[in-house]
């Protein structure tokens, strides 16, 4: 009978033994690989707690307890293998946690692919919380400026325990114990409470979404390598025939080369004509301009 009990009992060890491994692996396979890609500045790593900051370029991983720091210039995208990617302000500094990112101070913009576990974000004051989202995050001093773009995320005053539902399109000031929602204050108000918490009107336009959200972090090499992204060349040669224009108006001269397949008695105009052909710009389009796109086609949606 001892020696039944004493089988048994090693048998049940084995198997707990064996779903303990078997669930870290799982767990070790689940987690998300990081990387940040450098797009402009001084873009500072510290790997870990404790760790020395070092220069970084290029794109490189992040794992869990990493930092990163950004100069007056410095800009950066965060990709998590998901899908979902933070894009960096100058001057921001931000720590990678387990369940999301710390925001220690400046700026982020979030594109959040929609997860059952959610997705944190904390300041010192501030705690937000989300499932599948676009919004930003902006701390100024002891003041915190949250902007919800698409979907739902719940903000929580860490002081007060006061939390807030946001929905898209809201904006909220956070502070000391207040939750201010700036979208429910008569416009005649608004600049003066965010210069009173020194926010600037820009920081609320719900149209400035970032454009990098249109490249994953491969995409990043070639903007890192040229100081900006690619545009497609037009394929009627527009943009050769803009390039003649300008040399003719210096030069005298008269002729322009029209379009390759351009009809016989297709028009273009010179330098001063109304309906010039101009290479297409298509790719620079922003939210609030003429031609303007939608706010999904901005973001790469």
């Amino acid at each position: 009978m001892k020696k039944s009990f004493t089988a048994s009992l090693l048998v049940f060890m084995f198997a707990l033994a064996a779903l303990v491994l078997s669930f870290h692996g799982v767990s070790h396979a689940a987690a998300k690989k990081i990387e940040c890609g450098v797009i402009s500045g001084k873009v500072m790593h510290m790997p870990a707690a404790g760790a020395e900051w070092a220069e970084r370029s290029g794109t490189f991983e992040i794992k869990t307890g990493g930092k990163i720091k950004l100069d007056t210039a410095g800009e950066a995208l965060v990709q998590y293998s998901d899908g979902t990617m933070v894009t960096l302000r100058p001057e921001t500094e931000l720590e990678i946690k387990a369940d999301g990112i710390r925001l220690n101070e400046g700026g982020i913009w979030i594109k959040l692919i929609k997860t059952k576990s959610g997705f944190k974000v904390d300041t010192p004051s501030v705690t937000i919380g989300a499932r599948g989202t676009i919004f930003s995050v902006l701390k100024k001093q002891e003041k915190t400026l949250v902007k919800l773009v698409e979907g739902l995320i719940d903000v929580m005053n860490r002081e007060s325990g006061k939390t807030l539902a946001m929905k898209a399109g809201d904006t909220v000031i956070v502070k000391a114990k207040e939750i201010i929602e700036i979208n429910k204050i008569d416009q005649a108000k608004i600049n003066a409470l965010l210069k009173e918490n020194s926010f600037d009107p820009v920081d609320i336009d719900l149209t400035k979404v970032p454009d990098i959200f249109k490249f994953d972090i491969k995409s990043l090499k070639t903007i890192i390598k040229n100081g900006k992204p690619e545009k497609s060349e037009p394929a009627d040669g527009s943009k050769e025939i803009e390039l003649k224009k300008k040399k003719d108006a210096k030069t005298g001269g008269a002729d322009i080369e029209k379009p390759q397949g351009a009809a016989a008695d297709d028009t273009v105009e010179t330098e001063s004509g109304a309906n010039d052909i101009k290479a297409d710009d298509s790719e620079t389009g922003s939210a609030g301009t003429g031609n303007e796109k939608t706010l999904n086609e901005l973001i790469g949606r």
